[in-house]
């Protein structure tokens, strides 16, 4: 398969995650290509056909993933993600809307005071960096 080199600007938020997952410890916000996995179980399960949107409000499909060489992959991380670009886009509050009631679907299955933060973070967020820095939703804060 012929390898695409459509870029989104990291940090993205992925649009198809599944929310039950954050309690796994998985987060919707990606901030490069890199995953630590060269699974390919755990790349069709978490990452592929998700869509991404960017900082631009641009829409991305993750379409591949690829091993990195030895020493990346003993150092830093284990497969490279490649994206497409996609003919459509979102804007900021189509994001904050999607990830509130995203949470609130969430809530209606486990109410937790962690998911009502989350609501109540990102409904004050400004930006789409308020939102993938948010210590709830960006992984560094775990």
């Amino acid at each position: 398969m012929k390898v695409i080199k459509d870029m989104p600007i990291f940090p993205v938020i992925d649009i198809n995650f599944n929310w039950e997952n954050l309690n796994k410890g998985l987060v919707p916000v990606y901030t490069d290509k890199y995953i630590y996995t060269s699974s390919k179980d755990i790349f069709k399960e978490y990452y592929f056909n998700h869509l991404v949107v960017d900082s631009d409000y641009n829409i991305y499909k993750i379409i591949q993933n690829k091993e990195v060489s030895f020493l990346r992959r003993y150092i830093y991380c284990k497969s490279e993600l490649f994206f497409k670009k996609e003919d459509e886009k979102y804007s900021f509050e189509e994001i904050k809307n999607y990830i509130i009631e995203s949470i609130r679907k969430l809530n209606e299955k486990n109410n937790s005071e962690k998911n009502n933060n989350i609501i109540r973070e990102i409904m004050i967020a400004k930006s789409f960096e308020d939102i993938c820095y948010s210590k709830k939703l960006n992984y560094k804060y775990y």
